[in-house]
Order: C-alpha cells, then structure tokens, then sequence
C-alpha cells in the first residue's frame, strides 16, 4: 500500500512539472528491443508535444506504428524528459496477413550535451486485432540523430515573426494609400462642385452687373433726353 501511495505521488510529482524546452524539432535513427528492430523518426509539433513514427522488422512481421507523445522534463534533471502517449499501428503477420491495434507508450530520453544525439527507452503495450496474440508487451531502445535543432527552429520561427511583421506593414500600407485615393477622389469630386458653384456666381454676378449698367444707361438716356426736350421747347 505504501509502495502504490509512493509511486502515484511520484507521478503527480512529474504531471506538476513544467516542461524543459525540447532541444530538437526534428531526430531520426534506429530502434531495437522487444518487438523487433527498425527505425523511428520524431517531430515536435507543439513545445510539449511530438509525433513519432516507428517502422519495426521481426522474424515474422513488419509494423508501422503512429505515436502522439507528451513530453515533461524529470525532476531536477533538466536534459532527461519522459514522455506518455499512444496511437495506433498495421503490420503484416506472416501465415496470418494483415494486422492492426492501438498502443500505449511511456518513456524517457536522454539529450547529450555536445553530440546532437538523443537516447531513449521505453515500455509500449499494443493491443492487437486479427492477430494470435490479442496483447504483446514490447520494450525498445532509441538512439535518435537530432536533424533539426532547437536553434534552428528559433532562426525559422524569428524568420517567420519579421515575415509577418512585414506583411502586416505592407498591409496597413496599401491600406492608408487606398483611403489617401479615395480622400483624393472625393476632394476632387468636391472641388469639381464647388468651382462649379464659384462660376455659377461668377455668372450671375455678371449678369447683375451688366443689368445695373444697363439700368444706369437707361436712366442716364431718360434725363439727356428730358434736358433735350427742354432745350427745344
């Protein structure tokens, strides 16, 4: 009883951990134990997550398994990570055809501080359909090259930050020349009236004004001619 309390507090322990950041993307290599020997390549996709691909050969069948992992660092050792995860798998059982199944996963990897190399063991239990044994217990060990590092992945993600920092730059860009256009539009349609308008007064203006001159010269002609016919009479 004391045994189980110890390992289920040691294991919330681990859950409570924050995760070490992984120091790859992307690994690839070998992977031999129980179940056959093969190859395995993982890729992170998420800082606490990865998928892996198992392709594994035995006396007698050929498997491809798909894994989703967890990952969180170990207690006080930042470059060990275990990982918890599951999937599914197909093979080909000699005799016996095609097979299929779901697996589980727990394990923990080892990153070396100089080479560019990961080490890992792990316990999989998979649970097959259309096979002679319905549950095979299989254990293996990993050494993994690391192809795309953690630097790496930073450079790329920096990369793509200031791609879209630009993007949205040129964005706000052609934005502000659009709405300058349809200002430009709108005060050209603007002055268009109002210099319409300034011509219309202009013209009444005239007009009012030839009227004027037309009235005064009438009104000059009426008293030179009152002034005429005066004289004559």
């Amino acid at each position: 009883m004391k045994k189980t309390s110890l390992l289920i507090s040691f294991f919330f322990l681990l859950l409570a951990t924050e995760l070490h950041a992984q120091r790859y993307g992307t690994a690839a290599g070998f992977r031999g134990g129980r179940g056959g020997i093969g190859f395995t390549v993982q890729q992170r996709i998420f800082p606490k997550t990865t998928v892996e691909g198992m392709l594994v050969f035995d006396l007698d069948q050929i498997a491809f398994t798909s894994l989703y992992e967890f990952h969180r660092p170990l207690v006080f050792f930042k470059s060990f990570n275990y990982y918890i995860g599951g999937g599914m798998h197909i093979g080909h059982l000699q005799n016996n055809g095609v097979f299929g199944g779901f697996d589980g996963l727990f394990g923990v990897e080892y990153k070396l501080p100089i080479f560019p190399m990961l080490l890992s063991i792990d316990a999989k239990p998979a649970f097959h359909l259309n096979h002679p044994k319905s549950v095979e217990f299989q254990a293996g060990f990993s050494m993994r090259y690391v192809i795309v590092t953690h630097k790496q992945l930073r450079k790329r993600k920096k990369r793509k930050e200031r791609a879209k920092r630009k993007e949205e730059k040129e964005k706000r860009k052609a934005e502000r020349q659009e709405e300058n256009k349809d200002k430009n539009i709108f005060e050209r349609i603007f002055k268009k009236g109002e210099s319409k308008d300034k011509k219309d007064d202009k013209k009444k203006d005239k007009k009012k004004s030839d009227k004027d001159k037309e009235e005064k010269k009438n009104i000059f002609d009426n008293i030179f001619k009152k002034k005429e016919k005066k004289s004559v009479d």
